[in-house]
């Protein structure tokens, strides 16, 4: 799902939205997850 907030930190600026199961699995809103880009580097997506 797209928020408006980093799930990991709770940041609202440099938001990326990745999909937590591959698109040929499905690609719909409820599987988005929305971190911030540094998170994202670090590995915890």
């Amino acid at each position: 799902m797209r928020l408006t907030f980093c799930v990991a930190c709770g940041a609202i600026s440099d938001l990326h939205h990745h999909h937590i199961v591959p698109r040929v699995n499905g690609d719909d809103e409820t599987n988005l997850i929305t971190l911030r880009v540094q998170r994202r580097l670090e590995g915890l997506s």
